[in-house]
């Protein structure tokens, strides 16, 4: 009988493989006394998540390294657990801990605190009105108070609640007598003047902002003057209110002409096109809302208000919009719903649906409200076929550079950079809801992204030549620029103070005193670019965003020179200032916003020691 345990087939196999792998075992199986499959790296350490180290003589760790490495994961596990009992019992952190989480992220001060809500009563209709801290209505009035203090100008104090009138008219909207109760509608004019109307609407008031069905709105107008009056079915009276909301809108935007727009006693202008839009407002509530008319009704009447400064009613008239939105599902883009939709009509539900996204963003912003539609798909948030949206409409607006829904798209993306930014400001401030006294804090790094998102927008503008372009899509590459320039205040505007503290200054950051440049020279481009307005004849009172954009550079820009009259740019920006405030002055003919904007800037700018003479500018 052979005894020699060498010739077993089965020792002789179990004898090498044992060896090699004990042999070969990385640190982790070593450590645990485990058979290693010898694999790099190998399945224990790719279950246990941990580095491998078979094979390798420079990574083998020492009793002593790892007892270190031991040592430095408990001491981290101990930080973490006495943040977490020190946040649930309401202490504050640890100097040391203070100084890591600063190391890790760098955050800045902002302008804004816990105690900047302000609530304002408006004896007119006895109600109270609230402007969030981080809205931009009442960011401006947090601009305009150190600027008052700096100038030492007892007449350029103004309450808080007067300068946010100047830009939200609260006086209540008076029905006009023809169309009060049931009254009787009022008649369209011929269809060709009909047609005239909607066309410079589309054109003037609804640049961004359109989403008309195009293909089917000539059917639906011939159906609406072939059928009498009084058989009218509910689809037309839908699209009745969609004209007559059209038809006001085109005259209030048409050419201002003194001899039309008579001022009263009140100081507010008689405007044109109330009848239609009473007549509007009237259908939209006697009929049944969850109807794409009847959401592109209540969207014209939504500029419509803002064309007269009235940011609450928009916000409401937008707000009854997004409530029958979401309950015709428009804010999903993939439901099994929409297979009973053909594909333009899925496109239709698209547009309509981005441009209500669109609007109750800014609105909300303005406001300082949180935003009702949250949560929506992105494909839902642009109007764009399926095909398109993988790109994010990127390729469809480089092919189609003129077209109007193209300036639509790209509007509606740069909407979405700004619902980011509102939405992480609106998430610090409950972070922080407690810290009365205190100053908001923003990290760099959200900052930085943000610009990158900004500049990747600026870029996928398409290069028009200028020989190409006739007056409608000027307007629309000049709106597109400015809506840019505007993003860059929003971002930048809560670091605005940065710019009047000393490099001395223990709370000084370099970094908000770079956000705070970037401001200054946001609030320059844009008025540049209203000067180009101007310039080509395309500027109108009626332009709600484009008085608000350049009340609030007028007022960045006055905020700078006063503070910073030693920088070597005070001299382009006090030139910027002046222009801001005499467009303000031209406009104000016209339109109480204006106007009251203005008389405020005269007394703080006329003031300024440094104020060069006021002589025609050219756009840089």
């Amino acid at each position: 009988m052979n005894t020699d345990t060498t010739s077993s087939p089965g020792r002789a196999a179990e004898q090498p493989i044992s060896a090699r792998l004990y042999g070969s075992a990385c640190d982790t199986c070593r450590r645990r006394r485990v058979k290693c499959d010898g694999q790099q790296p190998c399945a224990r350490c790719v279950r246990s998540n941990v580095a491998c180290t078979y094979g390798s003589l420079v990574s083998r760790k020492s009793s002593v390294s790892y007892a270190r490495h031991l040592e430095e994961q408990i001491e981290r596990l101990q930080t973490v657990l006495q943040e977490q009992s020190q946040t649930a019992s309401g202490e504050s952190p640890s100097p040391t801990m203070n100084r890591q989480a600063a190391a890790t992220i760098l955050s800045i001060d902002m302008l804004v605190g816990p105690e900047d809500d302000y609530v304002c009563h408006t004896p007119q209709t006895s109600s109270h009105l609230f402007y969030g801290r981080l809205g931009g209505l009442r960011v401006l009035n947090s601009v305009r108070q150190p600027l008052v203090l700096a100038r030492r100008s007892p007449g350029g104090s103004m309450p808080p609640c007067e300068l946010m009138e100047a830009f939200d008219d609260l006086t209540p909207f008076r029905r006009h007598s023809s169309v009060e109760g049931s009254g009787p509608l009022p008649l369209l004019p011929p269809k060709e003047q009909v047609i005239k109307h909607v066309s410079y609407a589309c054109k003037t008031a609804l640049v961004c902002h359109d989403c008309l069905d195009h293909k089917r709105f000539s059917g639906q107008l011939d159906r609406l003057f072939e059928t009498d009056p009084e058989e009218y079915s509910a689809d037309d009276e839908r699209f009745l209110a969609v004209v007559y909301a059209l038809m006001s809108l085109s005259m209030r935007y048409s050419p201002s002409d003194s001899a039309h727009q008579v001022q009263e006693s009140l100081g507010r202008a008689k405007l044109r096109g109330s009848r239609y839009f009473q007549a509007s407002r009237q259908l939209v509530e006697d009929v049944e809302r969850h109807n794409l008319d009847s959401l592109r009704a209540l969207i014209c009447q939504g500029r419509y208000f803002l064309s007269m400064s009235m940011v609450s009613k928009a916000h409401t008239c937008i707000s009854a919009g997004v409530s029958a939105a979401l309950r015709m599902g428009l804010h999903t883009s993939g439901s099994q719903g929409l297979a009973l939709f053909s594909r333009d009509e899925i496109f239709q539900h698209r547009r309509v649906f981005a441009v209500l996204n669109m609007m109750n963003t800014y609105l909300s912003s303005l406001l300082g409200l949180p935003k009702i539609l949250k949560g929506a798909d992105t494909g839902s948030t642009l109007g764009l076929y399926d095909e398109d949206l993988p790109d994010q409409g990127r390729t469809y607006v480089l092919q189609n550079p003129t077209d109007p829904s193209a300036d639509a798209v790209l509007c509606q993306k740069l909407n979405n950079i700004l619902e980011k930014i509102s939405e992480a400001r609106s998430a610090t401030t409950k972070i922080l809801i407690h810290n009365v006294g205190e100053t908001y804090q923003e990290p760099s790094h959200f900052v930085t992204l943000c610009e990158a998102e900004l500049r990747e927008w600026h870029n996928d503008l398409p290069a028009i030549p200028e020989d190409t372009l006739d007056i409608v899509a000027l307007q629309s590459q000049l709106i597109l620029r400015l809506w840019h320039a505007m993003a860059q205040i929003i971002l930048y505007r809560p670091f605005l103070h940065h710019l009047a503290r000393d490099v001395q200054d223990p709370k000084f950051s370099i970094c908000g005193y770079e956000y705070g440049s970037a401001c200054v020279q946001a609030a320059m481009q844009a008025v540049w670019l209203i000067e180009a307005f101007q310039k080509n004849s395309i500027l109108h009172e009626a332009y709600y965003l484009i008085l608000y954009i350049l009340g609030y550079a007028a007022h960045i820009l006055a905020f700078f020179v006063t503070s910073s009259s030693w920088r070597a740019t005070i001299t382009e920006s006090t030139v910027a200032a002046l222009k801001a405030r005499d467009i303000l002055e031209f406009l104000g003919r016209y339109n109480p916003s204006a106007r009251a904007t203005a008389m405020s800037l005269n007394v703080l700018l006329d003031t300024l020691p440094t104020v060069p003479e006021r002589t025609p500018t050219s756009e840089p």
